[in-house]
Protein backbone atom coordinates (compact mmCIF):
# COMPACT_ATOMS: atom_id res chain seq x y z
CA UNK A 1 0.00 0.00 0.00
CA UNK A 2 2.69 2.40 0.66
CA UNK A 3 3.99 1.91 -2.38
CA UNK A 4 0.75 2.61 -4.39
CA UNK A 5 0.67 6.14 -1.85
CA UNK A 6 4.20 6.96 -3.24
CA UNK A 7 3.53 6.09 -6.62
CA UNK A 8 0.25 8.09 -6.78
CA UNK A 9 1.93 10.97 -4.97
CA UNK A 10 -0.55 11.03 -1.61
CA UNK A 11 1.53 12.70 0.64
CA UNK A 12 -1.55 12.68 3.09
CA UNK A 13 -2.00 8.69 2.99
CA UNK A 14 1.91 8.25 3.18
CA UNK A 15 1.78 10.67 6.52
CA UNK A 16 -0.77 8.01 7.60
CA UNK A 17 0.63 5.05 6.71
CA UNK A 18 3.82 6.10 7.85
CA UNK A 19 3.19 7.46 11.38
CA UNK A 20 0.67 4.00 11.91
CA UNK A 21 4.35 1.93 10.93
CA UNK A 22 4.07 1.04 7.25
CA UNK A 23 7.15 -1.04 6.48
CA UNK A 24 9.47 1.26 4.68
CA UNK A 25 11.75 -1.38 3.91
CA UNK A 26 9.05 -3.57 1.90
CA UNK A 27 9.96 -4.29 -1.33
CA UNK A 28 7.95 -4.34 -4.77
CA UNK A 29 7.29 -6.50 -7.61
CA UNK A 30 10.23 -5.28 -8.96
CA UNK A 31 12.74 -5.19 -5.66
CA UNK A 32 12.11 -1.57 -4.85
CA UNK A 33 11.52 -0.15 -1.36
CA UNK A 34 9.04 2.82 -1.07
CA UNK A 35 11.84 5.40 -1.29
CA UNK A 36 13.84 3.84 -4.13
CA UNK A 37 10.14 4.26 -6.31
CA UNK A 38 9.70 7.82 -4.54
CA UNK A 39 13.45 8.66 -5.54
CA UNK A 40 12.63 7.35 -9.32
CA UNK A 41 9.79 9.75 -9.96
CA UNK A 42 9.97 12.84 -12.10
CA UNK A 43 8.31 16.27 -11.58
CA UNK A 44 6.54 16.20 -14.52
CA UNK A 45 6.25 12.57 -14.94
CA UNK A 46 2.09 12.05 -16.00
CA UNK A 47 1.99 8.35 -14.93
CA UNK A 48 2.38 9.19 -11.80
CA UNK A 49 0.22 11.78 -10.97
CA UNK A 50 -3.09 10.93 -9.11
CA UNK A 51 -5.68 8.77 -10.99
CA UNK A 52 -8.12 9.54 -8.21
CA UNK A 53 -9.29 13.22 -9.90
CA UNK A 54 -7.94 16.44 -10.51
CA UNK A 55 -5.09 17.81 -8.60
CA UNK A 56 -7.78 20.82 -6.93
CA UNK A 57 -9.69 17.46 -4.98
CA UNK A 58 -6.44 15.53 -5.04
CA UNK A 59 -3.32 17.10 -4.25
CA UNK A 60 -0.62 15.63 -5.76
CA UNK A 61 2.82 15.98 -3.78
CA UNK A 62 6.28 16.44 -5.50
CA UNK A 63 9.40 13.63 -5.48
CA UNK A 64 10.84 15.58 -2.79
CA UNK A 65 8.03 15.95 -0.65
CA UNK A 66 7.54 11.97 -0.68
CA UNK A 67 11.45 11.56 -0.35
CA UNK A 68 11.65 13.70 2.71
CA UNK A 69 8.82 12.58 4.23
CA UNK A 70 10.17 8.88 3.57
CA UNK A 71 13.58 9.42 4.81
CA UNK A 72 12.43 11.60 8.07
CA UNK A 73 10.13 8.39 8.78
CA UNK A 74 12.91 5.97 8.83
CA UNK A 75 15.38 7.84 10.76
CA UNK A 76 12.57 8.11 13.19
CA UNK A 77 12.83 4.87 14.65
CA UNK A 78 16.31 5.27 15.06
CA UNK A 79 15.82 8.15 17.44
CA UNK A 80 13.31 6.98 19.43
CA UNK A 81 15.53 3.57 20.38
CA UNK A 82 18.81 6.25 20.68
CA UNK A 83 16.55 7.94 23.54
CA UNK A 84 14.56 4.81 24.74
CA UNK A 85 18.54 3.21 25.12
CA UNK A 86 19.74 6.21 27.34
Amino acid sequence: VLHLAVETRNLETLKALTAAGASLTAKNADGLTPLQVAEKLKPEDPENRSPFGPQEFMPVATPEQIVGLLRDAAAVPAVAHEVAGR
